[in-house]
């Protein structure tokens, strides 16, 4: 027996109708659960005319099935399923419709009525919502909230809140605002400052960091003889904010403008990688401006190749799982396997994932030269593979002088992967590691067979933090004013890692431009006249998408300010953020390693996050295909099974149904684990 509802109202399904239902494996395919046409009549049918009226008489007309959905619910005696059904057919007689469930349905709207639909399309709704939320519960300005007038209301929000705001975690906050330098406008965004003589919180300033007690001149300002500096974050005229939401939540915000709710308690990409965020330096408040122009398949792709995270669909409510999660599921042992089966070879199938082949992420300009040489490197130097760094440097010290000068040489440690090529350092030729960044190779080709999109920003600390502090003005005022991005020379020393004074807070760094993406009216005299075609992007988005990462500790800068008897150390111990975990610094050839405080983001290193998800679970041959017809009651897709001893991953499974239910017999197609 089966029963079928359509926008909750049950409907007659055609006597005799079989109906064929493909429940596939959305890990191999994208794909769930999806039927062939299902006849439903309609003349003298009262109870499914109440559904779709009189679409069999011809003055009625069609024109709206074209993007007409009605949520089904199916039961039967073995599984229940919900989702979309659409028509694909009307007679005078009968309509047909086809049903689509769990990730069939996801993939349904996402095409949305046009065929295509893209994230940055999307009304994914205003940054720091939930912020707004806890704050102003019931207010409706957050509504028509706008780029320029974030700043007002940022002001208002509690110590605590404006805290968030910068730097909180996901549950605190769904965005962040660290400082992004663009490279396309040469200007920062969500610029830092240093504010010294502390305390002041006002319009202009947003305190991020820990406030350090500094000894000073009881005789100068302030009076209380008590010093302070304090990074803090500017805003206000002529300050471009651009915020950066966490990854997770663009992937919920996505998802629930599909129709699909994703609880983070159930969102992998939050409770495996909740500090990564995107790295927007775009002045704008919309969520979507700050991604890039992708199809929703396409960002889906870009998480699973990155993260290794899989969204799966049940009715409304979407999981996301991570490939380890996933493999972990229940072993359904089958008893009754039909005898008969056949084996389908399919010499080009391979594993689709960054597990196998060689994997590089698709980094733009941003990234300095030594940290990503680039493959067409590769493919002009003479690639030398040593199992040691120890072979390496004994091959460069028999090295002449000239020879170290004109070698092409990169030599590649297999042991570690890591890189080495010789490099004039303070005009003299060094064997340094190169390519910190660069792909991960499992085949001796090196061609790249998998580019990831979702890159991770650059990092950088070259540009001092700007200076702020109190001045007393002719009206006896105390104000602040800025002094410029270093201090005066005379009677201060720089104390910052061998840096040229002042605070150098880790910052990112990026191709891309601070302003939002604006479309050209086309022009038909400038076509003409001019030859030139106006409705081209200003400011068009990069093809990939920045993330950072909200590091898990916060980093000390400290200056000597003052001289003699006046001489103080000032701290300033901040929350920051990381792209790749390395900085390019005085130059091009030194780098120094931020991998002990956020290294998420180097898949090359196995004990990292994404390492972890480059390394695969299982061994899985997908050129082999086995086809197995059983009688067991069951179907689950995503299950793994026992078949003969032997485990199997499912690609799909076919079954039968009619008005007396489900038929015994099924097929199913497998994947042995090897």
């Amino acid at each position: 027996m089966i029963t079928l509802l359509l926008d909750n109202k049950q409907v007659i399904i055609k006597n005799g109708t079989s109906i064929k239902l493909t429940r596939e494996n959305p890990f191999f395919t994208g794909s769930g659960d999806y039927t062939l046409d299902v006849t439903l009549p309609l003349a003298g049918c009262k109870q499914n005319l109440e559904v779709f009226g009189m679409l069999h008489f011809a003055p009625v007309s069609h024109k709206p099935l074209a993007t007409k959905k009605f949520s089904f619910r199916l039961l039967t005696e073995l599984l229940q399923l919900e989702g979309q059904a659409v028509i694909t057919n009307v007679t005078h007689e009968e309509v047909k419709i086809q049903l689509l469930s769990g990730n069939s349905a996801l993939n349904l709207n996402a095409l949305g009525d046009k065929g295509e639909q893209y994230i940055d399309e999307l009304d994914l709704g205003n940054a720091y919502g939930e912020l707004w939320d806890k704050n102003y519960t019931g207010s409706r300005y957050y509504t028509r909230q706008t780029a320029e007038n974030t700043a007002t209301w940022l002001a208002s929000l509690p110590k605590s809140r404006r805290n968030a705001l910068i730097h909180g975690t996901r549950e605190e906050t769904d965005c962040v605002c660290f400082p992004i330098y663009s490279l396309a406008d040469e200007a920062f965004s969500n610029e830092h400052g240093v504010n010294h003589w502390g305390g002041i919180e006002n319009n202009f300033w947003v305190n991020v960091g820990e406030n350090y007690s500094l000894k000073h001149p009881t005789d100068s300002f302030p009076d209380d003889g008590d010093a302070r500096a304090t990074l803090s974050w500017s805003y206000g005229s002529g300050v471009c904010v651009a915020p950066q939401p966490y990854l997770s939540f663009v992937l919920e915000r996505i998802l629930l403008a599909l129709g699909f709710v994703l609880d983070k308690r159930h969102n992998a990409l939050h409770t495996k990688f909740g500090r990564v965020f995107v790295a927007n330096a775009r002045h704008t408040v919309r969520i979507a401006e700050c991604l890039p122009h992708w199809t929703i398949d396409e960002f889906l792709k870009e998480l699973k190749n990155l993260f290794g995270v899989y969204v799966f669909v049940e009715g409304t409510r979407a999981i996301v799982k991570t490939r380890s999660d996933y493999f972990e599921g229940n072993t359904i042992e089958i008893h009754h396997a039909v005898s008969e089966h056949t084996t389908d070879i399919d010499d080009e199938g391979e594993q689709q994932d960054t597990t196998s082949g060689n994997v590089a992420y698709a980094f733009t300009e941003a990234m300095p030269r030594i940290l990503n040489i680039g493959e067409d490197a590769y493919e002009k130097m003479d690639i030398i593979r040593v199992k040691t760094l120890q072979e390496a440097e004994t091959a460069f010290d028999e090295m002449t002088g000239e020879e170290r000068v004109a070698s092409n040489v990169l030599f590649y440690v297999e042991n570690t992967g890591k890189r080495y090529a010789s490099l004039s350092i303070e005009d003299e030729w060094q064997l340094c590691e190169v390519d910190q960044v660069g792909p991960l190779f499992r085949d001796d080709d090196f061609e790249i067979d998998t580019e990831l999109k979702i890159i991770p920003a650059a990092t950088s600390r070259d540009i001092v933090t700007k200076r702020y502090q109190y001045v007393e003005k002719p009206n006896d005022r105390r104000d602040i004013y800025m002094v410029g991005a270093t201090y005066p020379s005379d009677g201060y020393t720089g104390n910052d890692g061998g840096l040229n004074g002042g605070y150098h807070i880790p910052y990112l760094v990026t191709a891309d431009s601070r302003n939002p993406q604006t479309g050209m009216l086309w022009s038909l005299h400038e076509a003409i006249v001019n030859e030139t075609d106006t409705d081209a992007e200003e400011n068009p988005k990069q093809e990939v998408m920045e993330i950072g990462v909200v590091s898990t500790a916060n980093y000390v800068s400290d200056y000597l300010v003052g001289e003699g008897a006046y001489q103080v150390q000032s701290i300033v111990s901040a929350p920051y953020a990381v792209g790749v975990p390395y900085m390019v610094e005085d130059g091009l050839m030194v780098v120094s390693s931020l991998l002990e405080r956020a290294n998420d983001l180097d898949f090359r290193n196995t004990e990292t996050k994404t390492g972890e998800v480059m390394q695969g679970n299982l061994n899985i041959d997908t050129r082999v295909v086995r086809q197995i017809s059983f009688t067991d009651e069951v179907c689950d897709p995503n299950a793994i099974y026992l078949i003969n001893g032997r485990k199997y991953l499912c690609q799909k499974i076919e079954l039968t149904l009619d008005t007396d239910g489900v038929q015994p017999l099924k097929k199913g197609y497998f994947f042995e684990i090897e």
